[in-house]
């Protein structure tokens, strides 16, 4: 199958006359070798068959981490809700009740096991009113968004680093975010070249 193009057509209801056409090429979300490429445009998570989750986890956790990954904001790794049509990271508690926990205690428990297997962290942001507002991310290696930002790498950089090549690692501790394409396209090439 070829190209699709999406053809509109305004006509005017009592003359019939064509008044405007519009022609808008979609993208190639159906392959016939592969297939079609469902909700392609909406938000997933990905996982990768070859990352081994840790021994300690059992399945419960897993689907826990698993429910938790469909409230990872965008790309970002940071777990919250839309509420008034603002995002709202999770806190510790807000985190326990959206993970089903009845009992508080049990909750920091879980909260507790999945930091120190890294699973899950937390971050301390200093808000401009002075007060301070936690953010909980999810680890990318297991429950990865389309895309690792670079707040994501700094967070998780220690686990991470050996499945990113070195021209991204350079970007992303590099101090300005600003992307110049002729700058880390020269990075990428240099790095594949082993320089």
């Amino acid at each position: 199958m070829g190209c699709v193009v999406e053809l509109r057509k305004y006509v005017d209801g009592q003359s019939g006359e064509l008044i405007a056409k519009t022609e808008k090429l979609l993208p190639d979300y159906f392959d016939p070798d592969n297939g079609y490429k469902m909700m392609a445009r909406t938000k997933n998570i990905r996982i990768f068959p070859n990352i081994v989750f840790p021994e300690e986890l059992d399945r419960i956790d897993m689907g826990h981490l698993l429910y938790l990954s469909r409230y990872m904001w965008a790309n970002t790794g940071v777990l919250g809700k839309v509420t008034n049509r603002q995002f709202r990271p999770f806190g510790d508690e807000e985190l326990i009740e959206c993970v089903g926990f009845k009992n508080n205690r049990r909750g920091k428990e879980w909260l507790k096991k999945m930091t120190k297997l890294s699973m899950l962290r937390s971050i301390d942001i200093n808000m401009p009113d002075g007060s301070t507002e936690r953010q909980w991310y999810l680890n990318p290696l297991y429950f990865c968004p389309m895309f690792i930002t670079r707040q994501a790498y700094l967070i998780w950089h220690d686990q991470i680093d050996k499945f990113m090549p070195d021209y991204v690692k350079k970007i992303f501790r590099h101090d300005s975010v600003r992307y110049d394409s002729s700058r880390y396209d020269s990075l990428r090439d240099n790095s594949l070249r082993g320089q």
